[in-house]
């Protein structure tokens, strides 16, 4: 049984490592003290995958123990070599069991002032690695000591660490001398790995537009799309230089399609680097259309933008009444992107149907031995698959472009595909507004990247197989019954079905999807940039520059 007890106090007085283990001190009170005496240590899993990874929790080994007059000093030890870690958050926690074999867990929810200074100044360097993962401690929000257990990315390396506190000792002390009148504005896309989207087409909009402007586009050196900056050469900062650290303490606001931390590294959030970006404003660009699921992680008590660019007047009005932002937090001026966005599939010797399924939160993470035996594998298999669709593809000279959500990009080989009327494409191999402008036709399910087709007025199909399952998982903002803008499908038939229709209406949208766009839209110019950028002048106060 497991309950909160609420009568234990715990409180995290000593930490340290030594070689492979991480050593902890505790100070536990509370009323009963029948129950101190059995008091274990642990790291509970806090799920980022299914249920059915779960790990165990794991009892640190005591070292000792010793019962005082106003309570309990327990001395621990993690010996990370003794336990087989699933990749996650892990919360210390203390498992107090009580009479009649009941059992409390409760977290670990004080720490001392002096040990989060300690753990945060020493962070880089707390750090075990186990193979090709990284266990590091981690100070949460709400001032509590958890672990983080992920693979180690290729940028984690210590001479990463080295530049990152050079710049900030240097910049603490030397900036000074450096300091000019011009506010430095920093961009960039999901993971730094980007630049094709919003961030990128405000950046260049911004350097063809405004020179004088000081900012610069954020980029991982080895990104295939660096290549789209070679023009702006001065204004790229490669992520992880010490010139990228340097302007990482110096910028004054941060312009991003994903929340601020993509312009560092997400499985770090206490590092000098993490805390200056932490106080930094920020400038929400969307690198998409919300509504067919909810993103609570966005809402306001959350992550908490100071300026969010808005697509329309309908998404504006969302935010404000359901993510809980102010007005004056929120400006309705288009995606950057759709900027350059224009029909282009005369541009292919064929008609284009993309086919890009969206993640599922509670697969993230599994093996590929266990993504097989999903059943978003199996539909997407089946349809692929399908002798029937081939057979129409190849008659009508129609392709499939299949692509899958990076965070699904490690399974895009496990589908099995026939290459002479479907392509399939790694992460980043091509560029994905490109191949929204050459396709004729979406297939999707709950993506936000439907909307750049319905912005196209190109026609897409929803294929909602686990629609029920879904809904009670993720939730939405809209109404699937009446609000979604296309055909909607619930198995590989009737997605067929639809797809032989538009083939003979040659790929034209439905009237009464069409007469929906007014209600969901704004603007159908190429001035997005324009009112992103007088939004920003005009929120200067606000944003602090």
């Amino acid at each position: 049984m497991y309950d909160n007890l609420g009568k234990i106090k715990s409180t995290l007085i000593g930490f340290s490592k030594r070689n492979r283990n991480f050593n902890l001190k505790l100070w536990i009170e509370g009323e009963d003290r029948s129950k101190l005496l059995q008091v274990k240590p642990i790291l509970t899993y806090y799920a980022t995958v299914s249920d059915s990874q779960i790990s165990e929790p794991y009892v640190l080994e005591i070292k000792q123990q010793r019962q005082q007059e106003s309570g309990l000093l327990i001395t621990a030890v993690i010996n990370s070599d003794q336990f087989n870690f699933t990749p996650s958050y892990w919360d210390l926690a203390l498992e107090i069991h009580g009479q009649d074999q009941q059992i409390w867990v409760q977290v670990v929810d004080g720490i001392s002032p002096e040990m989060i200074r300690k753990i945060q100044k020493q962070v880089l360097f707390l750090q075990i690695k186990k193979g090709a993962y990284l266990l590091r401690p981690h100070i949460t929000g709400d001032q509590r000591l958890s672990f983080i257990y992920m693979k180690r990315q290729t940028f984690e390396r210590p001479r990463n660490y080295i530049k990152e506190l050079l710049a900030f000792y240097l910049h603490k002390f030397l900036g000074f001398a450096f300091s000019s009148q011009k506010t430095v504005w920093l961009i960039c896309e999901k993971e730094s790995a980007q630049a094709h989207d919003s961030g990128f087409c405000f950046f260049k909009w911004l350097r063809e537009n405004h020179p004088e402007q000081s900012v610069f586009f954020v980029i991982k050196a080895d990104s295939p799309e660096i290549k789209h900056l070679t023009a702006y050469s001065k204004n790229i900062l490669k992520f992880m230089s010490f010139r990228y650290f340097w302007y990482i303490f110096k910028s004054k606001l941060i312009i991003s399609t994903d929340n601020k931390y993509h312009i560092y590294n997400l499985h770090q959030p206490n590092s000098v680097a993490a805390r200056a970006i932490k106080r930094k404003k920020e400038v929400y660009l969307q690198h998409g259309v919300n509504g067919l699921k909810q993103v609570p992680e966005f809402h306001k008590d959350q992550l908490n933008f100071d300026l969010i660019i808005s697509p329309s007047d309908y998404e504006t009005e969302m935010i404000v009444k359901l993510w809980g932002y102010d007005r004056k937090e929120v400006a309705t001026t288009g995606l950057a992107r759709w900027d350059s966005y224009q029909d282009r599939t005369s541009e292919i010797a064929f008609k284009q149907i993309l086919l890009m399924p969206t993640w599922r939160r509670d697969l993230k993470g599994v093996s590929k031995s266990d993504f097989v035996k999903t059943s978003f594998f199996k539909h997407y298999q089946a349809l692929l698959n399908s002798e029937k669709l081939k057979k129409m593809l190849a008659e009508n000279h129609v392709r499939i472009a299949f692509f899958l959500h990076p965070y699904f990009k490690s399974y895009v080989e496990l589908f099995e595909i026939d290459d002479s009327v479907i392509d399939k494409y790694d992460y980043l191999e091509v560029d994905l507004g490109q191949e929204i402008m050459k396709s004729s036709l979406m297939i999707s399910d709950y993506s936000s990247v439907l909307w750049e087709m319905f912005y196209l007025e190109k026609p897409v199909i929803f294929y909602q197989f686990d629609q029920a399952e879904y809904l009670v998982k993720e939730k939405a903002y809209m109404d699937y019954q009446q609000d979604l803008f296309g055909d909607c499908a619930f198995d590989v038939d009737t997605v067929i079905d639809f797809v032989e229709k538009y083939i003979n209406k040659a790929f034209q949208e439905d009237e009464k999807y069409g007469q929906m766009r007014q209600k969901y839209l704004t603007y159908f110019d190429q001035d997005n940039s324009k009112r992103i950028y007088q939004a920003i002048k005009s929120h200067e106060k606000q944003l602090g520059i």
